[in-house]
């Protein structure tokens, strides 16, 4: 009788836990921003930002509370972000992506003739070493760019107030587009500081309940600036032009879908072998951030190239670069890419056509030449 009770209270206290526990699968299995930690969001369209058990599930939703109260939040949804790292329908990209799609589809709207170029801001810019304002208020651009001067939602952390710079050049202008880690009318760290225009230049545009790039009517320069105050983004257009409707995923179908598809098929047939830790790829088909990417489009010739960095498990460096309608000369592969370091972990064999992909990965001691040198195999290379 004594089992029989003991086995019953067991039955009764399993069905009560059953009942009170909410059931949300199946649910897939999802990655921190960085790759480096995996749990599960109690939705889909919910991206993971912490898998320590340390995480508080009551702030998910919060993105603040990543820095008020480390860990922060389990999860947040779709559209929220914090600095660079955006939660989109359940995937992590980068805001930079979102500036970058924009620049392009502007570009492609007027004209066939354009290049794109978004990197940390000592690659992408040429021009940072100088002051902006008068007497007491002046202030070192470059200050703003490298250093942790921008304190994140009212907490004492600290980190850089922009991320990646983007850079297009268009027939008859120039562009430049990024994502902000404060406030674009912050008085000492606003990026319109770093444009030497006044922060509340684009006080329209903080209110707006639009999903797009709002022109900022106080802007008082040349050329148009434009704020998103969904994804807290700044665009400079050096023309009396304007910015399209938001269509991000239309844009990333339309400019690197296809592209980063041929790459993928490409590492899945000549390259990853999951048995040997050199070259297991497996990590490739994950690719979202494109926060450093160079797209150059000059009538049928296209040059699409990303790097991502320390987003992988074991902290890999790598490259796709995909060339289209280009005279890269006699073997490529051997007489340009591989030529850095040797080749060390440079794949470009097996391939003919018009199209012409590199691959290349490093980490650690054993980072890759090419990794290294990836921006001059895109921006300072000039194929035939």
């Amino acid at each position: 009788m004594k089992k029989v009770v003991i086995g019953l209270f067991v039955l009764l206290l399993f069905a009560s836990f059953v009942f009170a526990a909410q059931w949300y699968g199946p649910l897939a299995l999802k990655h921190t921003w960085n790759k480096k930690g995996y749990g599960f969001c109690p939705e889909q369209s919910q991206c993971l930002v912490s898998s320590s058990p340390n995480a508080n599930p009551d702030f998910d939703g919060d993105p603040s509370k990543y820095f008020t109260n480390p860990p922060g939040p389990h999860c947040i949804y779709d559209s929220q972000f914090i600095l660079d790292d955006y939660c989109e329908n359940g995937k992590w990209t980068s805001r930079t992506k979102l500036v970058a799609l924009t620049l392009l589809d502007f570009a492609k709207s007027k004209s066939n003739n354009f290049v794109l170029f978004c990197d940390d801001y000592e690659t992408a810019i040429n021009q940072y070493e100088y002051m902006v304002g008068s007497g007491s208020d002046r202030i070192l651009v470059e200050d703003m760019l490298k250093d942790y001067r921008c304190y994140q939602y009212n907490s004492s952390e600290r980190t850089a107030c922009t991320n990646n710079i983007c850079v297009l050049k268009y027939p008859g202008g120039t562009a430049i587009g990024t994502s902000l880690n404060t406030l674009i009318d912050d008085s000492d760290y606003s990026f319109l500081r770093a444009m030497n225009s006044s922060t509340d230049a684009c006080d329209n545009a903080i209110d707006s309940t639009s999903s797009n790039f709002v022109r900022c009517t106080g802007w008082s320069k040349s050329g148009r600036a434009f704020y998103s105050p969904e994804i807290n983004s700044f665009i400079y257009l050096s023309t009396d032009d304007t910015i399209p409707s938001a269509a991000y995923y239309s844009a990333f179908n339309s400019f690197f879908k296809n592209k980063f598809d041929s790459m993928e098929d490409y590492v899945d047939n000549h390259v990853n072998a999951p048995d040997a830790s050199s070259l297991n790829f497996s990590f490739f088909k994950d690719s979202s951030r494109f926060n450093k990417i160079y797209y150059s489009q000059q009538l049928n010739k296209n040059i699409f190239a990303f790097l991502e960095q320390d987003q992988t498990e074991f902290g890999y460096d790598y490259v796709g670069m995909q060339f289209e309608g280009i005279d890269l000369g006699t073997n490529p592969c051997e007489n340009i890419f591989q030529s850095y370091g040797n080749g060390r972990g440079v794949y470009c064999d097996s391939q003919s056509g018009s199209k012409f992909i590199v691959i290349a990965k490093g980490a650690g001691n054993s980072k890759s030449p090419l990794v290294e040198a990836w921006a001059d195999l895109t921006g300072k290379l000039r194929p035939k």
